[in-house]
């Protein structure tokens, strides 16, 4: 069965809403209610309706009615006996993601996240890795299921409600939304190495291709959720990556531009330090450059062109100068064009993020009379830091 083969078209089609979330499989008042937010399929929810609902033959729904908003039926999509209601296609270079609606996903349904795949090499143990490594870990979408389907791998997933990091950094540059402070992408990005550790440390998994557009803000608590997982590996088998998977220019590691082998953990930090100067600063490190600046031909020129977070950010005066001190020395460390330069392992570099954010909590605890203080201490010294 094909992927995103819709249902046989005809008069009358085969809802499979009735034959797996609906007539048989729920409760006859929760059918009623998912009825009333799809329109065009009421008819086999009712208790007498006559052969036909018997049958389960509806037309198929031509809108949904979700949380206040009523959006159009693009297509149905048939996975692991589930049937989702396809509403929106998401832009996602080289992969395909759509937002779904999941009659059965609780008492008034849920949206889903759909991420298609390529069937590659050893792909379907990648999904099933990141089926485990999903449960329990804030940073990373639950996936709920995945199905093989022809030459494509299916991932079904929990949809986060936030925005797009990309999408975030492009409204803030237009003047359409607040800037993120300081503080708070060094909450963000700490949270995100935290999450990425968990699956460094229990599958020894690399994800390859950090970057805003892969990343989504979410609320509640806020924090960085991975939304792409396309380009994940297990560490003992990335020296058989397909050739320019999970290579951004700007946010890849300067290993992965140059096709080196055995992409290990140091790549994945040196993305994500890529968008923690981004947040700090507007930009990306090495004069616009981020990892390219690391090929050969850049490299001596753009290493000497490298100015720490702090000299960039709109934050400067915010943050005591001890403060700053420490998060320059971490985002530093973290963009080294030599893996080998990095923080060598996970612990080390959570530490570093962890005091980082001891730091700042310290801080936000102090009295006003003592951040004047801080502040008036730090303006003295200045003279005597280089």
């Amino acid at each position: 069965m094909g992927l995103a083969r819709p249902l046989p078209l005809g008069e009358e089609r085969i809802a499979s809403f009735c034959r797996y979330g609906g007539r048989g499989a729920l409760p006859r008042r929760r059918r009623r209610g998912i009825a009333k937010r799809i329109t065009g399929a009421p008819q086999c929810f009712g208790a007498d309706q006559g052969e036909e609902q018997e049958r389960g033959i509806v037309a198929e729904p031509e809108t949904i009615h979700f949380r206040g908003r009523v959006e159009r039926v693009q297509r149905n999509w048939l996975l692991g006996g589930i049937n989702y209601y396809v509403l929106e296609e998401l832009g996602m270079a080289g992969r395909k993601r759509f937002r779904a609606f999941d009659a059965t996903g609780g008492p008034q349904g849920a949206y889903r996240a759909i991420l298609v795949l390529p069937h590659g090499p050893e792909a379907e143990q990648q999904a099933d890795v990141w089926q485990r490594l999903s449960q329990n870990n804030s940073n990373v979408p639950t996936v709920l299921h995945y199905c093989v389907e022809q030459d494509e791998i299916v991932l079904v997933c929990v949809w986060v409600e936030g925005e797009d990091l990309a999408r975030l950094q492009e409204r803030i540059r237009m003047g359409r939304a607040a800037r993120v402070s300081a503080a708070e992408a060094c909450q963000l990005i700490r949270g995100l190495a935290h999450g990425m550790g968990h699956f460094h440390h229990q599958r020894n998994v690399v994800h390859g291709d950090i970057k805003p557009a892969n990343l989504v803000v979410a609320r509640e608590p806020n924090r960085l959720v991975m939304i792409d997982f396309g380009s994940s590996w297990l560490v003992e088998r990335t020296t058989g990556r397909q050739a320019g998977d999970g290579v951004t220019r700007g946010y890849a590691s300067p290993e992965q531009l140059t096709e080196q082998l055995g992409i290990g953990f140091q790549s994945d930090q040196f993305s994500v330090c890529v968008v923690w100067y981004e947040l700090l600063t507007g930009m990306l490190p090495y004069d616009g450059l981020g990892g390219q600046a690391g090929i050969p031909e850049y490299r001596l020129t753009m290493a000497k062109k490298y100015v720490v977070p702090s000299q960039l950010s709109p934050d400067r005066q915010r943050l005591p100068g001890d403060v700053w001190s420490r998060i320059d020395a971490c985002v530093t460390r973290g963009l080294s064009l030599d893996a080998s330069d990095r923080y060598p392992d996970k612990s080390s570099w959570l530490n570093a993020l962890d005091e980082i954010q001891y730091a700042l909590k310290h801080r936000s605890q102090l009295g006003p009379s003592h951040n004047v203080a801080l502040k008036w201490l730090d303006w003295l010294s200045r003279p005597w830091r280089r």
